[in-house]
Order: structure tokens, then sequence, then C-alpha cells
């Protein structure tokens, strides 16, 4: 099987960036343009508004949009962006995903961009091939999903006002998306796997 070009994702070091704000909640602009321009030079990648260091599940999607926005700006295509489209629904994602297209005709961004998510933090299995179908069909984006047991268990936590739950057992892993999933390109419909993975 062959891959449109631009589909695959980069190897090596993929940095997820932290998002600096000011004292107001808003992106510091000067304090991202320094932080990308120390790790562009050593990264083959970077993850922009990620679920852990780079906050994306917390932060208002005005100030997520500006992020990226900005990241494109100062990145202008030298390396893969990886951007956090994760909302706490699917519309949200959605909503997410669909400006950063904006952003990047407006900006005739033509540098590598893969949408990165992690599903299980706002939809079951039920329905997410289809969900991601859809989306990529929207976009023309390539899709990495994001598996991190960790973080998504961390949820339960979010809204439970009472001491910690007893949980007897680990969240059952089995059943997420496809672990040995890579991702989604528009066009395709198989999964993809990079060259030599199985």
């Amino acid at each position: 099987m062959s891959f449109p070009e631009g589909t695959l994702p980069p190897e090596g070091l993929i940095i997820e960036l932290v998002t600096p704000l000011t004292p107001a909640g808003d992106l510091d602009a000067s304090s991202l343009s320094r932080l990308v321009d120390r790790t562009a030079v050593v990264a083959d990648g970077l993850l922009v508004g990620g679920p852990e260091a780079g906050e994306g599940l917390a932060l208002p999607d005005e100030v997520r949009i500006d992020l990226i926005a900005q990241t494109l700006t100062l990145v202008k295509g030298r390396l893969p962006i990886f951007w956090g489209i994760t909302g706490s629904i699917p519309e949200e994602t959605r909503d997410l995903t669909l400006a950063l297209r904006r952003v990047m005709d407006r900006q005739n961004y033509a540098g590598q961009v893969f949408l990165a998510d992690l599903p299980l933090w706002y939809h079951s299995n039920r329905g997410l091939p289809q969900f991601y179908q859809e989306l990529l069909e929207e976009t023309g984006l390539p899709l990495i999903l994001l598996n991190l047991p960790e973080t998504v268990n961390q949820r339960a936590y979010l809204w439970w006002p009472g001491p910690p739950l007893p949980f007897s057992r680990p969240m059952n892993h089995a059943s997420s998306p496809a672990p040995e999933l890579g991702g989604w390109c528009p066009g395709e419909p198989n999964f993809i796997r990079r060259p030599g993975s199985g």
C-alpha cells in the first residue's frame, strides 16, 4: 500500500510544547516564539496543545486556536506539527479541527500538520471510525491517535466531588481503539501502519 505524500508522521523526537500563558490566561506570544525557536532546532516534530504538557484539555478554545495559528506562523513549515484536537465532546473536537483547517487556509500553510486526538477522553469506541472518517473527509488532514490511559483515567476524578473513587481493577484498555493503530489518512479506507511494523 502506498501513502499520499506528507501523510506519514516523522520518526524521531516529537516534543510536546508547554503552552505559555499570561497571568490573564491569554497566550504569551513572545514566550511561545522563544519556545518554538529553541525546540525546533532539535525536534523532528512539535505537538502543540497536547493533552499533557500542552494542557490542551484545560485551555479555552479561543486560546487553543490562537496557539495553533501563532505556532504555524512561527514554524513556517520547517518541521511537522501535531495539533491536539481533543475536546470534551465530539462536536467540540470537530469544531477545533475545522478551526485548524480555516487557519491553515487563511495562512496558505503548506507544511505538514497532523491531527492528534485522545478519543477516549470524550468518545467511546462505538461509532469512532465513522466519526473519524467524516472528520478526515472534511479536513483532508492525517490523524494520529493518542493512547494515554493515565490521562483518560484522571477524567473520572475531575467531576467527582467526593473522596477518591475505590476502583477495584484498572481500566480495560483491551477495548481501546486498535492499540496497533497508527492513524488514518484522508481517502484511505484502511488503517495506516508504518511500513515494516506488521
